[in-house]
C-alpha cells in the first residue's frame, strides 16, 4: 500500500479504503500474536482482527454494488500521496513493533488508539458521506463502524489511567444515530414505546409486519422491537421474513407480547428472542434494548 499516486475516483478511495481495513487487519493479527502471553490486550486484538476483516467485505459490498449500477457519486477530491502516508502511519509503526518484539502492553494500547483515529480520517468520512443515499447496505456499514469504534471506545474506558492512551474517541464525528423500529398495531402502545426508547435512538413506528418488512428494505434498523399479534402479518412471520432477507437482523429482535402459546415460545426459543412480556416496565423494555445496541 505504498503511495504512488494521487487518488480522484469514488472506485479508488474505495479501494484504498478497502486496504486500509485489510491492513489493519494484518497488523492487528500479528499484534495479537506478539503479545499472546497477555490475554487483556490479545483477546481485544483479536475481536479487532474479525471486526476490521467485516469492514472490508462490507466496503466491498458497497464497491461491487455501486459497480453493478454502472453508477457513482461524483468525487470532488483527490487523495494525494502525502495524506496517505500520514493515515497509514500508525498502522506501519504498529507493524514494526509486532514484528520486532518491541511492542509492550502500553505502546500497543497507544497505537490502537491512533490507528482507530487515523482511520476515522476526512477521506472515510468523506466516502462514507458521499454513499449514504445508496441504499440500506451503506447504512449497514456506516452502523457497523460505529459500532466498532464505541466498542473500542468502552474498552480504553475500562483500562486503569495509566494505560490508557493520550487520544480521546469519544471526540470522533458520530457517523450514525442508533435507529431503533417498533412494530405493533396498539397506536397508543405504540407512541409510548417510541417515547420510552426515544432516549435510546431515533425510533421509527409500523402497524404491523407487512410495513415493518417494508421498513427494513428501505433502512438498516440497530434494533428491532415488535408485537406478535397483529394483522396482515404477525411479529414472528414479520422476523422470519426480515432475517430471510437480511440475515444480518438475526441479533436485533425484541419480542414484546401479552400472549403466548407452546407454537410461540418454541419459535422464540429456537431463534433465541429476547422476550418481553406485558404488561412491562420503562426499564425492562430499554434494558432489553440497550442489550442488542450497546458495545455490539
Amino acid at each position: 500500500m505504498a503511495p504512488e499516486s494521487t487518488l480522484s475516483t469514488l472506485d479508488e478511495l474505495l479501494d484504498w479504503l478497502i486496504g486500509i481495513e485489510l491492513l489493519a487487519h494484518d497488523v492487528y493479527k500479528q499484534t495479537a500474536a506478539a503479545l499472546s502471553s497477555d490475554p487483556l490486550i490479545s483477546e481485544f486484538l483479536s475481536e479487532l482482527v474479525e471486526s476490521e476483516l467485516q469492514h472490508a467485505n462490507l466496503l466491498k459490498g458497497i464497491r461491487d454494488e455501486l459497480a453493478a449500477r454502472q453508477r457513482q457519486p461524483s468525487i470532488d477530491f483527490r487523495l494525494d500521496a502525502g495524506l496517505r502516508e500520514n493515515i497509514e502511519a500508525p498502522l506501519r509503526r504498529l507493524m514494526v513493533g509486532a514484528r520486532s518484539g518491541t511492542i509492550t502492553r502500553k505502546s500497543a494500547i497507544s497505537l490502537i488508539a491512533e490507528v482507530e483515529v487515523a482511520e476515522w480520517n476526512e477521506v472515510f468520512l468523506y466516502v462514507l458521506k458521499k454513499c449514504r443515499g445508496e441504499g440500506r447496505e451503506v447504512e449497514k456499514v456506516v452502523a457497523h463502524i460505529q459500532e466498532h469504534e464505541r466498542s473500542v471506545e468502552a474498552f480504553l474506558a475500562t483500562l486503569p489511567p495509566h494505560l490508557r492512551p493520550e487520544q480521546d474517541l469519544s471526540k470522533l464525528a458520530k457517523i450514525w444515530s442508533v435507529r431503533i423500529l417498533v412494530v405493533d398495531d396498539d397506536p397508543d402502545l405504540r407512541s409510548l414505546t417510541s417515547m420510552i426508547l426515544a432516549s435510546a435512538g431515533q425510533v421509527t413506528t409500523v402497524c404491523d409486519g407487512v410495513e415493518a418488512l417494508e421498513a427494513t428494505r428501505q433502512k438498516f434498523f440497530d434494533a428491532v422491537v415488535t408485537d406478535i399479534d397483529m394483522p396482515n402479518m404477525n411479529g414472528l412471520e414479520f422476523h422470519r421474513e426480515a432475517t430471510r432477507e437480511h440475515p444480518d437482523l438475526k441479533d436485533r429482535f425484541v419480542v414484546v407480547s401479552g400472549a403466548s402459546s407452546p407454537a410461540k415460545t418454541r419459535y422464540m426459543e429456537q431463534h433465541d428472542l429476547p422476550f418481553v412480556p406485558k404488561p412491562f416496565g420503562c426499564d425492562e423494555l430499554l434494558n432489553a434494548v440497550y442489550k442488542i445496541i450497546s458495545y455490539r
